[in-house]
């Protein structure tokens, strides 16, 4: 997908629970106190889990509706059946306005943008080899301080940064990026 002129960042892993979603967050706290507009997609590989069926809108989504929308002054729940990841960023735009930045939980392949590899374990490198083999890897970080930095350079998917040092680096990334013109 060519996502021209809109700033996407994806952070991936080689599994789940390795820290995607608390460095996302972490990343956003910052980023919007600087009063930056962020949208945050996630990946959900097993469709949507955390539908409750005893809520009048999750009832309707299931019942058949392409859209279901619980509308609130402050926040809203918006599901949508069968849309493409396109559809799903220009629709961010149109709700949010101006966004400067999409942080994507996943989504590898599927979005053109830099890529943050988080790794917990050696056995991740592999993995990272082929994100980076991709292109557009900025970042590589650790969520364990039981990893060898030293072997995962010398294996070629360094260097290695700590949670802090990578949470600085992308956000300083983030917001030279956008405060340039074109940015």
């Amino acid at each position: 997908m060519d996502n021209s002129g809109l700033k996407i960042i994806s952070v991936v892993s080689a599994r789940s629970g390795v820290g995607k979603t608390s460095f996302i967050s972490s990343l956003v706290e910052k980023l919007s106190r600087t009063g930056l507009s962020v949208a945050v997609i996630k990946h959900i590989h097993h469709g949507f889990p955390d539908i409750d069926e005893s809520k009048d809108t999750e009832r309707m989504y299931l019942s058949g509706a392409k859209i279901a929308v619980a509308y609130g002054r402050e926040t809203s729940l918006i599901l949508v059946r069968n849309a493409s990841l396109e559809k799903i960023i220009e629709a961010l735009e149109l709700l949010a306005g101006r966004v400067d930045i999409i942080i994507a939980e996943g989504f590898r392949g599927q979005v053109t943008g830099e890529k943050v590899f988080l790794i917990s374990d050696i056995s991740d490198v592999e993995e990272c080899l082929r994100v980076k083999d991709e292109g557009s890897l900025i970042a590589v970080i650790a969520t364990s301080s039981n990893i060898d930095s030293r072997l995962v350079e010398e294996r070629g998917c360094g260097p290695l940064l700590t949670i802090n040092d990578g949470l600085n680096l992308v956000y300083n990334m983030i917001v030279n990026s956008v405060s340039q013109p074109g940015g």
